[in-house]
């Protein structure tokens, strides 16, 4: 995904005054960015990052999961019914949130493609972290969340099916993978060392405040 064609989607949307809005004040703030598909471990390093900078946490995922609570979905339903324009409104309200560095952790699928398109913006301070998994590791995860006595295989067919709803999704709304290849500083395996141990990895990236 090319920068300019997220930026054309956001224009269309909320307008290209709302966007020139948004990135004429931009904020040099260290601001970490992880991003991955489901079950590859960004919540758990966005919080021990979070919990380490001694700043704030937005998680477009959170954002998500409220707007199913509240309705009585569950996560997958809700991001599929969600209308085309409120996805990328949310994505454009956590775009315009890392721009002014509000925050000083951001966790979800988009932040990395969101963070590529701020930096030819002029957003600098940021570290853009993508991490990996082995589908097998992530349907094990998924069973000790909430597999219950599912086999491995079908723990594999549920993790595979959600993510390809995900993609799907964002596809439809975006014209693009979000697991499409972006520029990162740390493109990390997440099976392959602890979260405590990929936490030192990224605090490694990040300029004091």
């Amino acid at each position: 995904m090319k920068a300019r064609d997220l930026e054309a989607v956001f224009r269309y949307v909320v307008g290209p005054e709302v966007v020139e809005a948004a990135v004429a004040d931009l904020s040099d703030r260290p601001t970490v960015l992880i991003a991955g598909g489901p079950l590859t471990g960004k919540s758990t390093l966005a919080k021990l990052v979070a919990s380490r900078l001694g700043g704030p946490l937005l998680s477009a995922g959170a954002l998500v999961r409220r707007r199913a609570e509240a309705s009585g979905r569950s996560v997958i339903q809700a991001t599929l019914d969600l209308p085309r324009d409120d996805h990328v409104r949310l994505d454009f309200a956590m775009a315009r949130s890392i721009a002014r560095g509000e925050a000083r952790v951001y966790e979800g699928r988009m932040v990395a493609h969101i963070g590529a398109w701020l930096r030819t913006r002029g957003r600098r301070g940021l570290v853009i972290v993508v991490l990996e998994c082995p589908l097998d590791v992530r349907a094990r995860r998924f069973g000790a969340r909430d597999g219950g006595d599912l086999p491995a295989e079908a723990l594999s067919a549920a993790v595979a099916a959600r993510e390809a709803t995900d993609r799907r999704a964002l596809e439809e709304v975006y014209g693009f993978d979000f697991a499409s290849p972006t520029r990162s500083d740390l493109l990390l395996d997440s099976s392959r060392a602890s979260p405590e141990e990929l936490l030192e990895e990224v605090l490694a990236r990040v300029a004091p405040a």
